[in-house]
């Protein structure tokens, strides 16, 4: 492919390029060195004016003040599908970093179903309905391409719905899909205290989310023998006036 097939100025990166880090300072010199000293050995991989694979060999050729060399992409799939599939091919992923790869997939994918089936709508009524069985299945599809299992994806779904700040905590395999689950349905406060001692060596965090889990469980029973439930049209007030007694006792009085 020659570059005069599409305009490099507007050329931009595919939105699946996105989930990936780009590569640092060093690591990018690093790159634009092998690429000045033996040439781009691999070609950039194009569509639609997009960058599908190689967007960090671009950029390494710009530092190198070499002409990159590009291919189109062979249509195979999907794009997006196409993007994770080379990215997870050079990382070494555990299940659950690949579950949010895939789950920050879904949207992409959901977005190409649609463009298939607005594509359909003169194949008929069959080619629309697979088109839209094909979005509800997106979560399946992930995580086909993900290599790991749909459970997971909807895991970090609920996660993702919790606590989105945990979502980190995963890319970075500090936590389990499992773990991080567990971790976003307790408050806020105690999941950054057990996401700070996940960063001592050695860190037990099962025993960690476990402990957290007795904790607000104890402060809940606490709460709820402390509580009293009064009719919604009453006009009795509740306060706690001796708060130093574990007790907990309250008094009635008319408003």
């Amino acid at each position: 492919m020659n570059n005069t097939d599409f305009d490099l100025l507007n050329l931009k990166n595919h939105p699946a390029c996105e989930i990936f880090p780009t590569l640092l300072n060093e690591a990018l010199q690093s790159l634009a060195e092998d690429i000045k000293a033996n040439g781009l050995l691999e070609p950039i991989v194009v569509h639609k004016g997009e960058i599908l694979d190689g967007r960090n060999r671009y950029e390494a050729c710009e530092v190198a003040g070499v002409e990159p060399k590009f291919i189109a992409w062979d249509g195979e799939g999907s794009p997006a599908a196409f993007v994770i599939s080379k990215n997870l091919q050079r990382r070494n992923l555990t299940a659950s970093q690949r579950a949010v790869i895939a789950y920050e997939l879904l949207p992409l994918l959901e977005v190409e179903a649609k463009e298939r089936q607005r594509l359909s709508n003169g194949r008929g009524k069959k080619g629309g309905q697979n088109c839209s069985t094909e979005i509800g299945k997106a979560s399946e599809h992930a995580a086909k391409i993900g290599n790991c299992s749909s459970t997971y994806i909807e895991q970090v779904k609920a996660t993702a719905a919790n606590a989105p700040e945990l979502l980190d905590a995963i890319r970075n395999g500090v936590l389990t899909v499992d773990q991080a689950h567990k971790l976003s349905k307790i408050p806020e406060s105690k999941q950054q205290a057990v996401v700070e001692k996940t960063k001592k060596p050695k860190a037990r965090i099962p025993r960690l989310i476990r402990q957290a889990e007795i904790e607000c469980k104890k402060e809940q029973r606490k709460a709820e023998k402390n509580s009293i439930t009064l009719p919604a049209e009453s006009k009795v007030q509740i306060w706690n006036d001796n708060a130093g007694d574990d007790a907990g006792l309250g008094r009635a009085v008319q408003a």
